[in-house]
């Protein structure tokens, strides 16, 4: 049955007291479990069978060893993985065989006919169990960023050179040393498997961040935009000749570079000067065009613009259209005496 929880208030007690704790994902769950497995086995060295049911304890509890490696690695590689109940059910069901193996040679009971196969299968399934971290470190290894390639290659190159070891010293040319470097690399691997536990809740943290920043950046540099478009169209803030982007972070009472990520990004100019200069030089073509303002000069309508001198204001005048502003002035007026004729 589930608990039921009072209310905080109820019971009296301020409500930062109870709150409940974040729940242990999948990760820290089965590191755990693989540590107790790690450390058992250590503590099997040591105790040297001074205690027949500790040794038996700790040779059950690490037993589980192999496949407790496939599963952490499948957690710190398959991040976003589905339903992981089936890999569980194979690693609780060959715990349990290998279990009932254990009791059964304690009894004494011969190791042929049903007993020897479970036995033989399950070693068989172990030992490739030992191979499986390496293919869940190389799937799609090639589709990652580089902090991921790089944290994957490391756990190949540790895990390889751990598992080549152990072959080795497996050897009969090495069995007086093979016990004491199996605690060695006993110890290496409860010592690498929390740092890439660790690691991967690090990796896991930043991308949450990343993806946390990107929303708020987004809500955030459209408001944004939407404040400095109104700075520009209704406060014609481009008609002063020396604004410039702190002018504007100013007086929207905000950071620079957020005013120039927005620039560059919402508003998507190549920079400050080219959204100023797009807005003075649409000002520019509507003086020009406006027969009210036929009499008044090049320079004047340069300086009403926003622009300084008229040499800046005749180059960006033609990038942006094509024409000089006097060209401009006459197509607008050869364009109005027409429209007047008809």
């Amino acid at each position: 049955m589930t608990p039921t929880f009072l209310p905080a208030a109820r019971l009296g007690f301020p409500k930062s007291v109870l709150k409940p704790k974040t729940p242990l994902n999948r990760l820290d769950v089965i590191w755990a479990l693989m540590s107790i497995s790690m450390l058992a086995f250590i503590a099997s060295y040591f105790t040297g069978g001074h205690s027949p049911f500790l040794t038996h304890i700790l040779e059950i509890s690490s037993s589980a060893g192999c496949g407790l490696c496939w599963l952490l690695s499948r957690a710190l590689f398959r991040t976003s993985a589905g339903d992981e109940r089936w890999t569980y059910a194979v690693v609780g069901v060959l715990f349990l065989i290998g279990f009932t193996l254990y009791i059964t040679g304690l009894m004494g009971l011969p190791r042929e006919g049903v007993l020897g196969f479970v036995a033989r299968i399950s070693t068989l399934i172990s030992s490739t169990m030992l191979l499986l971290p390496i293919f869940e470190a190389v799937d799609g290894i090639s589709k990652e960023n580089r902090k991921e390639r790089v944290f994957r290659l490391g756990f190949l190159g540790s895990y390889g050179l751990i598992l080549t070891t152990a072959m080795i010293v497996s050897l009969p040319a090495f069995a007086g040393i093979e016990h004491t470097v199996q605690m060695t690399l006993s110890a290496l691997v409860l010592c690498g498997t929390a740092f890439a536990a660790n690691y991967r809740k690090q990796l896991t943290a930043q991308h949450l961040k990343a993806r946390a920043d990107t929303r708020s950046d987004g809500a955030e540099g459209q408001r944004l935009a939407r404040a400095l478009t109104d700075l520009l169209e209704d406060q014609k803030v481009y008609l002063e000749p020396d604004i410039k982007v702190s002018d504007i972070a100013q007086r929207l009472r905000t950071a620079q570079y957020k005013v120039t990520r927005c620039i560059t990004g919402q508003l998507a100019f190549t920079n400050f000067n080219q959204m100023i200069n797009t807005y003075r030089i649409d000002e520019a073509k509507r003086l020009l065009a406006d027969p009210g303002c036929s009499d008044r000069s090049i320079l004047c309508i340069a300086m009403d613009s926003g622009f300084g001198s008229i040499g800046p204001f005749n180059r960006a005048f033609k990038q942006r259209t094509g024409m000089t502003p006097l060209e401009f002035r006459k197509a607008s007026q050869a364009a109005q005496f027409q429209d007047a004729a008809v």
